[in-house]
């Protein structure tokens, strides 16, 4: 009986220390209870809130499928439009440089921008008088578009890249029925743009016409009126435009496809040129061994 009274009298008396605010850990069941009853207020206000959401998620169960779906085609939209705008500002750019093109060797450049442009009939009929009548027979024959430009359906003209430095050219009707076609090689805008600039250089030291060159008063003597040979795929208004004194003509030594390259040296105050351009293979054969026999001094008409 002693010994229960003491130990319920000590009980007593740490329970009163504890409980005195100045003694050590006395915050400590304040501490449990304000927790638990923070944690009962949460639960008593969230409840509802949870609730409500559950009732929320059934009622929208049907319609979330819908929802998902509307929001997709929105972000789909958006993007389609920013597509849209791409193109249209590429059209408008690309508008704009067909609008300057002014010869044909900005044709390659525009198609490695764009892959594909339209011109004019009146454009293209101007680009197509520059070449000279062997590229003219090259790209398509005068009298075919002679026919096309009479038959009163020509629209429009395409060019479509085909691969690095190669297109084609469609001549089309308002429906897009192709009315002619034509393949641009690499040669072609080669050809092109060699045709305009002239070489710092004399015919000797051009490999492919070493030893086939003939004074400018024999290459005039061979050609009709004066000789026997036309030249129908050389145009007299190019060879009329070169400057300076034309010295010496040449032939290439070999052809490109159905073309051989023809050069003209000219010397302007002690400075020599080499002008080149193209004529149908079998006339320059033609102008070479006519040439060839009057240097040898043999028949010759």
């Amino acid at each position: 009986m002693a010994a229960g009274g003491v130990n319920e009298a000590r009980v007593r008396a740490e329970a009163r220390r504890l409980a005195r605010p100045g003694a050590a850990g006395w915050w400590r069941p304040w501490a449990i209870l304000f927790a638990l009853g923070l944690l009962a207020g949460v639960e008593w206000v969230a409840s509802p809130l949870e609730t409500a959401l559950g009732r929320l998620m059934v009622w929208s169960q049907p319609v979330r499928p819908e929802a998902g779906r509307g929001w997709e085609l929105n972000r789909e939209g958006a993007e389609a439009g920013r597509r849209l705008g791409r193109i249209v500002e590429k059209s408008e750019q690309r508008r704009v440089e067909v609008a300057t093109l002014a010869d044909w060797s900005k044709v390659p450049e525009l198609l490695a921008r764009f892959h594909q442009f339209s011109v004019s009939p009146a454009r293209f009929l101007t680009l197509y008088t520059m070449l000279s009548p062997a590229m003219q027979r090259e790209l398509i024959p005068p009298l075919e578009v002679l026919r096309v430009r009479t038959g009163g359906r020509w629209q429009r003209v395409f060019f479509v890249e085909e691969s690095e430095k190669k297109a084609r050219v469609y001549l089309v009707d308002p429906h897009n029925v192709v009315l002619a076609q034509a393949r641009l090689g690499e040669g072609f805008f080669r050809r092109w743009t060699e045709q305009k600039s002239p070489l710092a250089a004399n015919l000797d030291s051009l490999e492919q016409f070493l030893g086939r060159s003939f004074p400018a008063e024999q290459f005039f003597q061979s050609i009709a009126p004066a000789g026997p040979v036309e030249l129908f795929s050389l145009d007299p208004r190019w060879i009329a435009s070169l400057k300076g004194q034309l010295r010496r003509v040449a032939v290439a030594a070999r052809p490109e496809g159905n073309l051989r390259e023809i050069a003209f040296e000219t010397a302007t105050g002690g400075k020599l040129e080499v002008w080149r351009t193209w004529i149908e293979n079998d006339e320059a054969q033609a102008l070479f061994q006519e040439m060839m026999d009057r240097a040898l001094g043999g028949d010759h008409w």
